[in-house]
């Protein structure tokens, strides 16, 4: 399953990097093959499951990893590379604490799967700073890789943000 994962995503790093667009090297309907691989190898129980895609332009894909974390991932068509991960953390009203920790490990997970070639020390900066946005109403922002996060609290929720850079 694994290397099935890796080879969809590289396949379209190919693509996007031929397009000279800064785009993820994956589609919006094939986010979830890649974290849950990553989740897998990493031993974590954290998952992601599809619900389904808005056909055409552009296309947005949701997601659900939790009953209050859900994610939208927008392609400009269903061929092209993913050009944004929206994560969006509704308050619940039941078990906060519990539903706020599972979401920093999804956040940092992310953070993982978007930027692997980045170091590990970088990657826990950025999740410092963008953390600092959930204490405070400032919208946070940090540049991991090829990757650039932003981080801010709405009236409903927690809004985390990634979009890839061009090189």
């Amino acid at each position: 399953m694994r290397a099935v994962a890796v080879a969809i995503w590289t396949a379209f790093s190919a693509t996007a990097a031929l397009a000279q667009e800064a785009v993820f090297p994956f589609r919006a309907d094939t986010f979830h093959v890649g974290f849950n691989a990553h989740a897998k190898a990493e031993n974590t129980e954290r998952e992601v499951r599809w619900v389904g895609c808005e056909k055409g332009r552009p296309m947005v894909c949701q997601y659900r990893f939790t009953s209050v974390l859900l994610a939208t991932v927008a392609a400009d068509d269903p061929q092209a590379g993913a050009k944004e991960v929206v994560l969006i953390y509704a308050r619940p009203k039941h078990r906060v604490q519990a539903h706020y920790l599972y979401s920093y490990k999804i956040y940092a997970d992310l953070v993982n799967v978007l930027s692997p070639e980045a170091n590990e020390q970088a990657r826990g900066e950025a999740m410092k700073t963008l953390l600092n946005s959930i204490h405070s109403a400032e919208k946070e922002e940090a540049r991991v890789g090829r990757v650039r996060y932003t981080m801010d609290m709405k009236r409903a929720g927690v809004r985390f943000v990634a979009r890839p850079l061009a090189e």
